[in-house]
């Protein structure tokens, strides 16, 4: 499952990102890596998503949210 599939509210934990390596180092910086743990907390009206990170906020545009695995965490 995707970033991009998942409802508001989720609890996920990151897979596996599937982009470039310089986009993969912008995104490790943000604390979006393998085995982070996030909370979709907007989806947006043109497919961006907000996801928090620890008690940050980071938003991603659809295309980087369509390449971002996770797996849905029980709450």
């Amino acid at each position: 499952m995707t970033l991009a599939e998942c409802p508001a509210g989720a609890h996920l934990r990151v897979l596996g990102v599937a982009v470039e390596p310089a986009v993969r180092l912008r995104l490790r910086e943000i604390g979006v890596h393998d085995g982070a743990l996030l909370r979709l907390t907007r989806r947006g009206p043109f497919g961006g998503r907000v996801v928090a990170v620890g008690a940050s906020r980071v938003a991603l545009d659809a295309a980087t949210a369509r390449l971002v695995h996770v797996e849905p965490l029980p709450v």
